[in-house]
């Protein structure tokens, strides 16, 4: 029996039969059997320097495995638009309102979330242009909110705001294509939807404003804490309340261009660990508050100490640190040193804290002061050491979008409906402790755009018997 070259094959003289040699035939076979032929594959494989463009702007190349974060400005501030984080992403300008929302005939929507592809649908990515292939540990499935499909992480790095009918109030994961599809309906979508837009009510239960939790994951929730933190200072019929408590805050956050609220969870013998959750607000040139940003600490304690205890801090901190939280690449850490004693519902604990944050080889600090109510079954001295950091992810959740710390912090998010009781306690708490002060013009103002950006004059520095409590300054000398 010979043999002949002939085609892509080797063909037997005495059969005369064809017989694959491997190679393209091959390959073409096993293309078919995971469903998507080589020329398919050819035809979808974009130029590798394309950019496509949307109705909102350009994209940039097609392909990339860097992740992309975008922000979208926030409602009523004028700069709406979506920067993509690695070099090559251009911005995407969107409208300063946002596009209304059509009426409910002509929603390019469906009325109800849509369900969700199974995942044994496909082994690849359902991205345009991307042939990434799922496996159990780096590339997973992610499904887009918006459509349902499954997409790997670089087509569906996006969050965004879904139609206020489906009854989500948090940003969610969407694909690329949806995200164009949604992205100039955000605006309108977080005024009508997001959970700073909800009302927040303090409970009337007596004992809630007592069991403030260390660990809260939402902002919503961190409002209600800060605001029972300032209620229990100053209320004569709370359970634990002194009444030396007000005097010995007042040096302590009168001249203060911001209130950092922390409920601090510890436990240790000798030594422990300690987490914390709370939420900072900034005093805006125009003596009114900003908008909460949403901070979170863990850190350890040793010393001469046992027991576990909840701690409720209320820390005036300065312009300096403020500036340092809003400071994405500067990291915060505190060091101090602690004197608490707590037994059921009673305690207080004294603190004194070095702020320390570094930028590179840099660093920078500030010394701070703090008093404040515990209660637990704890006793000691101890030194701690914690880490402090913004929660981006709890601020996103809470206002709809993706937001910077300095722009909370410095008057360009207005100031939330839902932290009203916040305001109102704050206004509360100094109208009480101060009561010759003038008092805010409104304990919820108007937005952030329609307030005066000149501030007041500086008024005249007091004696300090001023801001002595009334009983106290009936005593003779």
């Amino acid at each position: 029996v010979h043999s002949v070259a002939r085609g892509g094959g080797v063909v037997q003289a005495s059969t005369r039969r064809r017989r694959p040699s491997g190679g393209f035939e091959s390959r073409r076979r096993r293309e078919r059997v995971r469903g998507m032929s080589r020329d398919a594959l050819t035809a979808r494989k974009p130029p590798p320097d394309a950019a496509y463009t949307s109705p909102g702007g350009s994209y940039g190349p097609r392909r990339g495995r860097g992740s992309l974060q975008e922000s979208v400005a926030p409602p009523g501030s004028g700069a709406g638009s979506v920067a993509g984080a690695s070099s090559s992403t251009q911005a995407i300008e969107s409208p300063e309102s946002g596009l209304e929302v059509p009426p409910e005939g002509q929603r390019p929507w469906a009325s109800a979330p849509p369900p969700w592809v199974d995942d044994r649908t496909t082994e690849r990515c359902m991205g345009r242009a991307c042939t990434v292939a799922f496996d159990s540990l780096i590339e997973r499935r992610h499904h887009c909110r918006f459509c349902g499909n499954i997409y790997c992480q670089n087509c569906s790095a996006r969050n965004a705001m879904l139609p206020p009918e489906w009854n989500i109030k948090e940003p969610q994961r969407v694909c690329n294509a949806c995200f164009r599809q949604v992205l100039p309906f955000q605006a309108a979508w977080v005024r009508q939807n997001a959970n700073s837009e909800r009302e927040n009510l303090l409970d009337d239960d007596s004992t809630t404003r007592y069991m403030n939790s260390p660990l809260r994951f939402t902002l919503g929730g961190e409002v209600r804490k800060a605001a029972y933190s300032l209620q229990n200072l100053t209320d004569p019929n709370g359970v634990n309340y002194w009444e030396r408590d007000v005097e010995y805050t007042t040096e302590l956050l009168e001249a203060v261009e911001g209130l950092l609220f922390m409920t601090v969870g510890k436990i240790a013998f000798i030594g422990g660990v300690r987490l914390a959750t709370g939420c900072l607000v900034a005093r805006l040139a125009d003596g009114t508050w900003s908008a909460p940003c949403a901070v979170g600490s863990f850190g350890i304690t040793f010393g001469a100490c046992v027991g576990a205890e909840i701690t409720d801090m209320v820390t005036g901190i300065d312009k300096e640190s403020m500036d340092k939280f809003a400071n994405d690449q500067v990291s915060n850490v505190m060091l101090g040193g602690e004197a608490s004693f707590a037994i059921g519902p009673f305690g207080r604990t004294a603190s004194g804290e070095v702020h320390v944050a570094a930028v590179g080889p840099a660093s920078h600090s500030e010394a701070y002061m703090s008093y404040s109510q515990s209660r637990g079954a704890f006793g000691g001295v101890t030194i701690e050491a914690a880490y402090v950091k913004v929660r981006d992810d709890v601020n996103e959740r809470f206002y709809g979008y993706s937001v910077k710390a300095a722009q909370i912090l410095d008057g360009t998010v207005p100031r939330p409906k839902a932290a009203q009781p916040l305001y109102a306690a704050i206004h509360h708490f100094y109208a009480q402790v101060f009561p010759d002060r003038a008092a805010p013009r409104d304990a919820f103002p108007e937005p952030v755009a329609t307030r005066p950006v000149a501030p007041p004059p500086p008024p005249e520095d007091p004696p300090l018997e001023r801001y002595r409590p009334a009983a106290r300054r009936a005593l003779p000398d």
